[in-house]
């Protein structure tokens, strides 16, 4: 009987330690070993080649790779007085909109597209906007934070997967407004205006 106890207690603190280190591993891992990106504190505006430039900066930060990466920018809007609609959401082209690697220490611009924005919002907002966006089609993003209002905001989805692991993450930028455009240039070592 003595003999049975005791095996069945050194099971028993055999189970419960292997469960305690693998969920102590399992923590850290995905703690600290995986990839980790920062976003820009704002969208960077500049002139390049005489055309009108919008740009959030992405930069991992974490010990990982991460590949296979995929860029989503939402432009959100309203309820705008006297259009009645709920929010909106506009999805818009990003150059590149797919990073095949991004290394440790190593960022990537995010370009805003902002052409044909009277295709992008067809049907989606006021008659006062359209008509601004039929007269001209290179409206700024800038320009088209004051005609959507204090509402619009803008938002960068990354999602790409952990080199090592295979994990699938996702990143969310804060969400952008027209105060948060600067022409000031990014830090070439971090996500920051330098």
């Amino acid at each position: 009987m003595d003999l049975l106890a005791e095996v069945s207690m050194s099971a028993a603190i055999g189970a419960a330690t292997g469960l305690g280190a693998s969920f102590t591993v399992w923590w850290y891992v995905t703690r600290y070993l995986v990839p980790k990106l920062a976003f820009s504190p704002g969208i960077r505006q500049a002139v390049v080649n005489r055309r009108l430039v919008n740009s959030v900066k992405v930069h991992n930060y974490g010990r990982r790779a991460i590949v296979d990466v995929t860029v989503q920018v939402e432009l959100r809007f309203g309820p705008i007085p006297d259009n009645k609609a709920r929010v909106k959401v506009v999805r818009l082209k990003t150059s590149p909109e797919s990073i095949l690697f991004l290394a440790p220490g190593n960022g990537r611009l995010i370009r805003l597209e902002c052409r044909e924005w009277s295709d992008l919002f067809r049907g989606r907002v006021p008659a006062r906007v359209r008509r601004t966006l039929r007269a001209s089609r290179t409206v700024s993003l800038s320009e088209m934070f004051s005609e959507l209002g204090p509402t619009a905001k803008v938002r960068v989805v990354v999602t790409g997967y952990d080199e090592y692991t295979g994990a699938r993450r996702t990143f969310v930028s804060p969400r952008y407004s027209g105060g948060d455009i600067d022409s000031r240039v990014f830090d070439t070592n971090s996500a920051e205006f330098a």
